[in-house]
């Protein structure tokens, strides 16, 4: 079945984030988000240490993230604020659904829309954004589907 052109722009999009994922420090879990408005990229994040620290995102006796690691979204947000741009109706695509806390701020820029292929293990952020009326989409490797 032959996808359309928003299905073929949503994997890219996905794809770029996985993309940027992949330039993450943490070990954990590697995480990546695009913002797009107007077809455009206006800023990408990935989580990981806040500039000019040691790009080491976990505790070294446990495995436990470490408290000062930026999350991909914060990370996004961050570089958003010091551009001219706007989320304001946006879309965000990102690697794994949203944290409650990334979740209040996807839906206090104003984003929309929210694509995402992986579960957290929380989904209370999801639930957040689905109560605001934020469309929350589930890619899977054909197409979208709603949650």
């Amino acid at each position: 079945m032959k996808m359309t052109k928003k299905e073929r722009y949503n994997r890219l999009y996905m794809d770029i984030a996985k993309r940027v994922a992949k330039e993450s420090f943490c070990k954990r879990m590697k995480a990546g988000a695009v913002v797009v408005k107007d077809d455009n990229i206006l800023a990408f994040g990935l989580n990981g240490m806040p500039s000019s620290m040691p790009n080491k995102c976990e505790e070294d006796d446990i495995d436990k993230t470490r408290n000062e690691v930026l999350h991909a979204e914060e990370n996004l947000f961050l570089k958003l604020a010091r551009s001219h741009e706007s989320a304001k109706g946006a879309t965000i695509y990102i690697t794994a659904n949203p944290c409650i806390k990334c979740a209040r701020q996807i839906y206090q820029v104003g984003i929309r829309e929210v694509y995402y292929e992986k579960e957290y293990r929380l989904d209370e952020g999801t639930r957040f954004l689905l109560d605001r009326g934020v469309n929350v989409y589930k890619m899977n490797k054909k197409n979208k589907e709603k949650k």
